[in-house]
């Protein structure tokens, strides 16, 4: 029950399903951009997939915040959802760091 919710976890098998890569620019001149999500159809669904989770979480209890943790193949992304926006934290190789021990330790 999402009303209980307290940290989401998602599982993806597959690099191609991150929807998070190194921050990349997008048009020329005065139009260029900066972007650090995946254009692949694996990275949109499991970005959309994640956001419903949390859209449901934040949209059920009475809080200010929600973080989850996406885990692909063998590195993990912190994600930290408000009502203005979401902050993604770098990869971390968890089977080699100590980061995500740390947050789970402190969370």
């Amino acid at each position: 029950d999402i009303i209980h919710a307290d940290l989401t976890i998602e599982f993806k098998w597959h690099s191609g399903d991150d929807p998070f890569c190194s921050s990349y620019s997008i048009g020329e001149g005065d139009d260029m951009k900066t972007s650090f999500l995946h254009d692949t159809k694996g990275g949109t669904d499991t970005a959309g997939q994640i956001t419903a989770y949390i859209a449901a979480q934040l949209g059920a209890q009475f809080c200010t915040c929600a973080y989850s943790v996406l885990i692909v193949k063998s590195i993990a992304r912190l994600i930290r959802w408000d009502r203005m926006g979401t902050v993604v934290s770098e990869p971390i190789a968890y089977n080699q760091e100590l980061v995500l021990v740390e947050f789970f330790r402190r969370y």
